[in-house]
């Protein structure tokens, strides 16, 4: 691979978390922030371009499998900390009384809550979610690892159960618009 394509392929991974940054995010994409690994966090939600959190009144761990079947990350054994154990996070509440049955694959499209931006909660309310960190994966998901920051890091995707890298011979920067798009940031 080129150094010109690797430049490229970092600037574009970086543009992800630099969109991110100013919000620039894919209506019901989530995030889990501030945990001790990818695998567990406050949930962050997209809304109008913006993140923000969702209110843990009524949370069930059903809705914990949907939010790390979401985010490609098995479901099994999937749980919630309730009272914001990963930090309150700033900006609006999006979401507040959700309920899902736990075989949703959107939480914002499938699962019943009140309207957007509607609720009764303040920040100390945050819900977070811990998804099993097994190599037990949905078939197809992606997914960024070891990198300093949300939206950077090696690609892996799941095939028949099981994390593998993907190899960058041939990569463009139309493969890179699509890894950001299917992990919830807009196109570069």
């Amino acid at each position: 691979m080129s150094v010109l394509l690797r430049i490229l392929i970092a600037v574009t991974f970086s543009s992800c978390v630099i969109k991110q940054a100013l919000g620039d995010c894919d209506l019901g994409a989530l995030q889990l922030v501030n945990g001790s690994s990818i695998f567990e966090g406050r949930v962050e939600i997209c809304y109008n371009n913006t993140w923000g959190t969702i209110c843990d009144d009524n949370w069930s761990d059903a809705n914990a499998q949907v939010v790390c079947r979401q985010l490609g990350f098995s479901t099994i054994g999937a749980y919630y900390h309730s009272n914001a154990y990963y930090g309150q996070g700033n900006g609006s509440i999006i979401l507040d009384n959700v309920h899902c049955d736990g075989t949703e694959a959107s939480l914002i499209q499938q699962c019943s809550h009140s309207n957007p931006l509607s609720h009764n909660c303040g920040h100390h309310e945050d819900i977070g979610v811990v998804c099993p960190s097994t190599h037990n994966c949905t078939h197809g998901s992606i997914r960024l690892v070891d990198g300093s920051y949300i939206g950077v890091g090696r690609l892996e995707i799941c095939i028949d159960n099981e994390w593998g890298t993907v190899c960058d011979n041939g990569w463009t920067n139309l493969n890179a618009q699509v890894v950001c798009k299917q992990l919830g940031q807009n196109r570069l």
